[in-house]
């Protein structure tokens, strides 16, 4: 059974991921395949490894690093009213997690970003100045 996650790392390592943010010790950061929430973007485990208890501890809090680097950067380049983390796995069984910006003039922020699940699609990242977006978030690494 493939991977969407490992298929993303192995294009990524090829240099051939257009949505690729910066490489991590343990992970890298990408744009997320929507721009509903302007910013969204997943931080993915290098390995295929299912669950965060897999990890030797010393990784554990190096990883959770990364994933509050780009965290930080995030709120610096979009100023977002919120940040919101999910890392489920349920769906792709790769450790992972959803990084949404929140903003305040969204119809209501204070539903949990999967209620709107379904209108993700509508809101591909490549419609979207993603290049840009890129970029700034690079200039902070």
């Amino acid at each position: 059974m493939s991977c969407v996650l490992c298929d993303k790392t192995e294009s990524i390592q090829k240099l051939d991921f257009p949505y690729f943010i910066t490489e991590f010790k343990h992970s890298y950061w990408i744009l997320g395949d929507h721009q509903f929430f302007k910013g969204y973007s997943q931080i993915i485990y290098k390995e295929h490894i299912r669950d965060m208890h897999d990890l030797d501890l010393k990784v554990q809090s190096e990883l959770f690093m990364e994933v509050m680097k780009a965290d930080e950067i995030t709120r610096k380049v979009l100023n977002p009213w919120k940040m919101n983390f999910g890392m489920y796995g349920n769906v792709v069984p790769h450790i992972h997690w959803h990084l949404f910006p929140r903003y305040e003039t969204e119809v209501d922020n204070k539903k949990p970003p999967m209620v709107y699940m379904d209108e993700f699609s509508k809101h591909p990242t490549s419609n979207t100045d993603y290049k840009k977006l890129i970029a700034d978030f690079r200039m902070l690494l």
